[in-house]
């Protein structure tokens, strides 16, 4: 047998895989033959298919168990260096890299004692990597810059190669960008010359991450896109990974956020089809840093803190010290985790120190000049961004120190030296857009507005601000999902709050029609706007029938929690872990669903918006919907400033400074007490009914001169008004604000809409008739909810009923596509810690939000017979997060829902008056307010009339 022998290997294949077994006698030669084809077929693998690697070094330790003689001799000690070889590359792929060095040195010893030198040199080659990947990127670069000298003097070029390919990715880990280059294009020019396809991919790619890192954006992409039409035309699985991560990057750093999603998430996939978990840790922890620049904190903190704890067991300390400065960051945003920011930063600053990594020393202190920033301490701020910026600069590092230079920028420009900063940012804007850094361009333009707006040039101000809003909003339209949009919102709401200053203080100037309407504009561009998108798509609703294997076996998880948890409560038992693990199987849902939508979305960018063609649109669309006695009230806040747009069917009016926000939220809270005071049972309500009704009048008379009483005269003629609320606004019910005589349910119909613009949809999507009804009831968790389905299916003629055992999940989506009303009698509760698993309990399983927006819903107007079903989470660009919005996106004309706990036994009673009214013909807003009224002749007290509320129109 030839060392070279197809048998032979053949055999070593076999081996690895399982389908042979080791011959029970081979001779030295051939044992030494079969060793030498493991090994190439092991070290071939190691980054591509670990698990071969791993056999491998299994079958060669059994190999060298088979001598049984009582000399070592040169055959079996070259064997023997075989296998130690081998076993370093197994160690590589088991993150072992301190084990795997010295196997490597172990191996080299061996072979140099039988004067193999190539040998000897070619076991330094992993050598590197295990270094690098520890870290010890000095000690690397000695050990690769040595042995490749030698390679190269013996002409041996395949190895000179794959050690080029090493030496490029050190000397690019510590910043010495020049020679990364040097050594990669090295690298390109040999695997040419040897026809080395792989190699010259990987070469080409390593020469264009250091043009990424250098900002030379067109020669990183041309080379990626090389190195891509070699990786996939000889199907280099690895490599093809390397290459989509890659290209990703370039895209974030670009701003291109939604191709580079995608990318990363499928860069994601690939690595972990191929089992090769330090590239699958780098690639999570990249995700973290895109939703770290998209504002998903609490996302980003949850994978970065992931990141961190992969990095240290995989003994990935450089990444390890990176991710601990973006988790700092992600801290740093929260006054609360202020000091566990710091704490990240030393930790990140230790091991940036150790591994002496500059660059990674200047991304610390950019990060701490960011939190003085924030913290108001502009000289610290701006001290510190310049020395970043001059590390960066030393390394050519274009992107990071533009980004350095743009904090250093806005420091000075909050500091009061307003001409420099407006100097320094309209210079670091050309140089954004010449390297095409649209996400620093919008800040530059920000800044640029600010700073023009302090100086009083209102136009140039406004130029800046339109500008970064359109560049802002091409990015933000192509994002995939509610959570990612409107979490981007938040963090560039800048330029949309000055707008509305500046908007505001024309119509003071001007209190005219064209005033009041600009500055309405500006205010819906801030509320609700990923709802009213979602609302305006043309989309067919439902699960996806292709759900992942991992998504299903993740909610029968979920379900199987949530039913234990429950049980535990019944017997009085503690249920704590049970809850905390289906909290943790929730967000885990969560982030499946964030990634399936990032998988399947398109790389195109959105378009442009032009913002003067939009700002006269819906309002005039609104204003020929309203008749004379209706009127849309759209609360808004500045500072804290409460004011209200008022529209009606001929005028569009500002009213100014109603309120001071912190008094409106006391207000609210002290009617939220009063109501709560009735949750303690009926018998201590009946003996102390006047008082407490006099209580709750008193803090709704409060609540009303604050919010109603400045409105008064613009609505006083009005007898239909929807109602915009702002932020804790939306968890007010407005027909139980009292004026100190009677009630606005005793006078006026009132439903609220999250929107001026969702209004405009729901009042263009009238409900349907109420003909056919599906009515479901959950006896399991709400005593009375058979009688009240029963009793609200007797009243209409077409109405099918789900009640006990039968109020499933899978009957009601099953059966409530094309019905024109949808009652549903459950338990419900809501989720302030995760709005997104607020959920209705039917009798199999929970209906959460996420499924409950995935019905097909037809116009039908929705009945949310339950506690606390109305109640809505504020946050992320004023959205509504709940149930509401849920049965809106599933197709929903008009909802019934309640804002707190309601008495079981008197909700049969409100549920039959309104459906009473309903079947008379009247609209959903008179019915309900008919049955309020007609409930609050016997119980006058608010918490007992007042709970349910109705959304989306009248």
């Amino acid at each position: 047998m030839n060392r070279n022998d197809e048998t032979t290997q053949q055999l070593a294949d076999a081996l690895i895989v399982g389908t042979a077994s080791l011959p029970a006698s081979l001779s030295p030669d051939d044992r030494l033959e079969l060793a030498w084809a493991l090994k190439e077929a092991g070290a071939a693998a190691w980054n591509g298919e670990p698990q071969k690697t791993v056999a491998a070094a299994n079958v060669l330790d059994r190999l060298c168990t088979i001598d049984t003689s009582l000399t070592r001799n040169a055959s079996q000690l070259e064997l023997a260096a075989v296998c130690t070889w081998v076993n370093g590359f197994a160690d590589l792929t088991n993150s072992a890299m301190t084990q795997a060095i010295q196997h490597f040195d172990a191996a080299a010893a061996q072979f140099s004692a039988l004067n193999q030198t190539a040998n000897s040199n070619h076991t330094q080659i992993p050598k590197v990597i295990a270094l690098c990947i520890l870290g010890e990127f000095t000690r690397a670069q000695e050990c690769g810059s040595q042995t490749l000298a030698k390679l190269m003097q013996d002409g041996d070029l395949h190895a000179a190669c794959r050690l080029s390919i090493n030496l490029g990715n050190v000397s690019l880990e510590i910043s010495n960008y020049d020679a990364a280059l040097d050594f990669f294009e090295n690298g390109v020019a040999i695997a040419t010359s040897l026809s080395d396809f792989e190699r010259q991919a990987v070469c080409l790619t390593g020469a264009a991450n250091v043009h990424k890192m250098l900002g030379n954006f067109p020669e990183a992409i041309e080379k990626y896109q090389r190195a891509a039409v070699i990786a996939a035309e000889h199907k280099f699985s690895f490599t093809q990974a390397v290459i989509t991560e890659s290209m990703a990057l370039v895209q974030l750093t670009r701003g291109e956020y939604t191709a580079a999603l995608k990318g990363l998430e499928q860069a994601r996939t690939q690595f972990v089809a191929l089992d090769v978990p330090q590239s699958y840790a780098i690639t999570e922890k990249l995700l973290a840093d895109s939703y770290l620049d998209l504002h998903l904190v609490p996302e980003a903190r949850a994978l970065f803190e992931q990141a961190i704890a992969r990095f240290e067991s995989l003994e990935m300390y450089f990444e390890k010290g990176s991710a601990l400065a973006q988790l700092g960051r992600t801290l740093a945003l929260s006054s609360s985790t202020r000091n566990q920011a710091i704490a990240c930063f030393e930790q990140a600053e230790t091991l940036f120190v150790k591994q002496e990594v500059p660059v990674g020393l200047a991304s610390v202190k950019l990060a701490r000049a960011e939190l003085a920033l924030v913290e108001l301490n502009y000289s610290v701020a701006i001290k510190g961004a310049n020395e970043a910026a001059a590390i960066f600069a030393q390394r050519n590092l274009r992107a990071n120190e533009l980004a350095a230079n743009i904090v250093a920028s806005f420091a000075t420009l909050e500091s009061g030296a307003v001409h420099d900063a407006a100097s320094q940012l309209v210079t670091l804007n050309e140089e954004a857009k010449k390297l095409g850094l649209r996400s620093l361009e919008v800040r530059c333009l920000i800044g640029i507005g600010i700073a023009e707006q302090k100086r009083g040039n209102e136009a140039q101000a406004k130029g800046a601000f339109t500008s970064a809003i359109e560049a802002f909003e091409e990015q933000r339209s192509a994002l995939p999902g509610d959570d990612i949009r409107s979490a981007f919102l938040v963090d560039h709401a800048r330029p949309y709050v000055e707008m509305l200053r500046m908007a505001l203080a024309a119509h003071d100037r001007e209190p005219d029609e064209q005033t009041a309407r600009t500055a309405i504009y500006w205010v819906e561009q801030l509320r609700a706007r990923t709802l009213n998108e979602r609302l305006g798509e043309t989309r067919i609703r439902g699960r996806t029938e292709n759900e992942d294997e991992e998504t299903t076996q993740l909610r029968q998880r979920l379900n199987g929690l949530n039913r234990r948890a429950q049980q535990l409560i019944d017997e009085g038992e503690e249920s704590n872990a049970v809850t905390d693990e289906a909290h943790r199987i929730e967000r885990e849902l969560l982030e499946n669903a964030r990634r399936n939508r990032i998988a399947m979305e398109s790389d195109g960018r959105g378009s442009r918006r032009n913002v003067s063609d939009e700002r006269n649109r819906d309002f005039v669309a609104l204003q020929g919907m309203l008749g004379p006695e209706d009127a849309l009230i759209e609360f808004g806040m500045l500072d804290d400033e409460l004011f209200a747009c008022v529209v009606t069917s001929d005028q569009l009016s500002i009213r100014r400074r109603l309120a001071h926000w912190p008094d409106v939220l006391e207000a609210i809270e002290v009617v939220q007490f009063q109501i709560d005071t009735l949750r303690i049972g009926a018998s201590h309500a009946a003996q102390h009914q006047t008082r407490l009704v006099q209580r709750a009048q008193a803090a709704s008379k409060s609540l009303y001169n604050l919010l109603w009483a400045p409105l008064s005269s613009a609505v006083a003629s009005k007898q239909r008004v929807l109602v915009a609320p702002h932020a804790q606004l939306g968890n007010v019910q407005f027909a139980a604000l009292f004026d100190g005589k009677r009630y606005l349910a005793e006078d006026k119909q009132i439903a609220i809409v999250p929107s001026a613009q969702s209004a405009c949809h729901g009042l263009t999507r009238l409900p349907n008739a109420p003909e056919r009804l599906l009515v479901m009831g959950d006896t399991l968790h709400l005593a009375h909810a058979r009688e009240e389905a029963l009793f609200v299916a007797k009243l209409f003629d077409n109405s099918t009923v789900l009640v006990d055992e039968s109020a499933t999940v899978e009957n009601l989506r099953r059966e409530c596509e094309g019905v024109d009303v949808l009652h549903l009698a459950c338990h419900a509760h809501f989720r302030s810690d995760n709005p997104m698993f607020s959920a209705l309990e039917l009798a199999d399983q929970s209906l959460a939000v996420i499924d409950a927006e995935t019905l097909q819903l037809n116009s039908a107007l929705v009945s949310l017979s339950a506690c606390e079903t109305g109640i809505s989470q504020h946050e992320r660009g004023d959205e509504m997060f709940g149930l509401v919005r849920a049965f809106l996106m599933a197709g929903a004309s008009r909802i019934v829902a309640s804002l707190w706990a309601v008495d079981d036994e008197l909700t049969v009673r409100f549920m039959g008056s309104f459906y009473t009214a309903l079947k008379r013909g009247n609209t959903p807003a008179s019915a309900l307010r008919s049955a309020q009224l007609d409930v609050m002749k016997t119980h006058p007290h608010p918490f007992y009339w007042a709970a349910f509320v109705l959304y989306g129109g009248w």
